[in-house]
């Protein structure tokens, strides 16, 4: 079973996908590894070799993909989750974690969001406003990090039966 999990910076994908693969003995395979294996000179290479990596990557077994392109490009995957947060939530997280003032934050966020949107639309044709294409969208503001688990993992036994 292939589970891509995606999401805008500050929804935690990362956390919520390790802690699933440790629930479920699946592989973890995150943004942050695939990331570090793409080189090239231009966006373009770098697009066309990230797009290789998470092809790849879905051919093989038992592995969440955290990505957020994943879902998109990965037809075969059984299970396609997409983690929504508030901006003002996702804000927090960020200032938490990166000790950032929130006005910092949340310009951050909109400024990634911008970007990733317009370059993804433009190297891949994707619209990551367009959520038709996954199975699951979570909005995990008002969710601890066991609960949001809990029902991705509720989710993803259902589908296997």
């Amino acid at each position: 079973m292939i589970v891509t999990i995606g999401g805008y910076k500050g929804t935690e994908t990362r956390e919520l996908s390790k802690l699933l693969a440790l629930e479920t003995g699946m592989k973890y395979i995150g943004e942050e590894e695939i990331e570090k294996r793409i080189s090239g000179e231009s966006e373009e290479e770098r697009s066309e070799k990230r797009k290789e990596e998470i092809m790849r990557e879905g051919e093989k077994e038992e592995t969440i993909i955290e990505h957020v392109l994943s879902g998109l490009m990965l037809e075969n995957a059984e299970a396609k989750v997409f983690l929504l947060s508030g901006k003002k939530m996702r804000a927090r997280r960020i200032s938490e974690k990166e000790g950032v003032e929130m006005d910092q934050a949340i310009e951050r966020i909109e400024a990634m969001d911008k970007e990733i949107r317009d370059d993804y639309l433009k190297y891949y044709g994707v619209n990551l406003l367009d959520l038709k294409d996954y199975d699951l969208v979570l909005n995990v503001d008002k969710l601890d990090r066991e609960s949001a688990v809990k029902i991705i993992k509720k989710y993803i036994e259902k589908i296997k039966k």
